[in-house]
């Protein structure tokens, strides 16, 4: 006789089912019996408290989210504001270092640094402007053989019209200071202290003349120092155009009048030896020639 193994397997599957089906059975009338026994009120107290807490649940998730959402917002914002601080650390930094004032006890010798600009007690403007002072005062007072050129040019593009007639005849006397002091001195204009009075500056400075022959000696004279103020009356006028003025006077400052007054405050080391010629306007302290330099003219 041949094994038919189709036929086995299905004679064991319907065993199989056959209890499957019947344990379903039972446990649905076993569900029936349990509800036709049960409270009808019992029941819909138990489907509202599954009810709540279900909703319970959602609503803690949701508290859990929105506490979640806040905790990343803050940590958000406290990146932000440490990027601001940082962004502002570096334009701090990047800020140019503002100009600083030298203060010089001439008595002492001691050096005492200012900070004015940093501290805003003096603005970027007056800086500008003390520095066209200062530039002006040394340019107009110092000598030398070999760029007076240059000078009297920058002098005159930083003059008004009236201001550089007075200058111009300066050079056109007999005393000038190039028919005088020539070749054999130079002098060493050192601007100083700048004081205000409205559209006034005053502006000290010192003059070191120094001999460049030494007339038959075999040591050249000692240097001579001389202190000076000069007042000034000045403007602003317009931007230069030209490349040359550009180089020479690039903010258009123009002095309107130029005098020069001895500073009797302070002690001159003269030694004996007469005052260089200035380049000032006033008679007070027009030129005359040094003692110790022949043919020079006497006013």
């Amino acid at each position: 006789m041949k094994w038919i193994p189709g036929k086995t397997a299905k004679a064991q599957a319907e065993p199989a089912a056959t209890a499957t089906d019947a344990n379903s059975a039972a446990a649905l009338q076993d569900l029936a019996a349990k509800l036709a026994d049960a409270d009808p009120r019992e029941m819909a107290r138990t489907f509202f408290r599954e009810a709540l807490s279900f909703e319970k649940s959602r609503q803690q998730l949701q508290e859990n989210m929105t506490k979640i959402a806040w905790r990343v917002a803050g940590g958000a914002m406290l990146v932000a504001l440490a990027s601001i601080l940082g962004s502002a650390a570096l334009v701090q930094l990047k800020r140019p270092s503002p100009p600083v004032i030298i203060k010089d006890n001439t008595a002492t010798g001691d050096v005492q640094v200012i900070d004015v600009a940093h501290s805003g007690t003096v603005t970027f403007g007056e800086l500008e402007l003390r520095a066209a002072l200062r530039k002006y005062v040394e340019l107009r007072e110092r000598y030398d053989w070999y760029t007076i050129q240059d000078d009297y040019d920058t002098v005159s593009l930083m003059n008004s019209p009236r201001e550089q007639t007075e200058y111009a005849a300066l050079y056109s006397r007999k005393n000038a200071p190039q028919n005088v002091l020539t070749d054999k001195y130079r002098v060493v204009a050192q601007p100083g202290a700048i004081t205000f009075v409205g559209s006034t500056a005053q502006v000290f400075f010192s003059k070191k003349i120094i001999s460049l022959s030494t007339q038959g000696s075999s040591t050249p004279t000692p240097p001579t120092t001389e202190y000076w103020v000069a007042t000034i009356t000045y403007e602003m006028g317009d931007l230069p155009t030209r490349s040359d003025e550009q180089v020479r006077n690039p903010t258009g400052f123009r002095v309107t009048s130029y005098s020069v007054d001895r500073d009797w405050t302070r002690s001159s080391t003269t030694d004996g030896v007469a005052p260089m010629p200035s380049a000032a306007t006033s008679s007070q302290s027009a030129p005359s020639a040094p003692s110790d330099v022949q043919g020079g003219a006497r006013q």
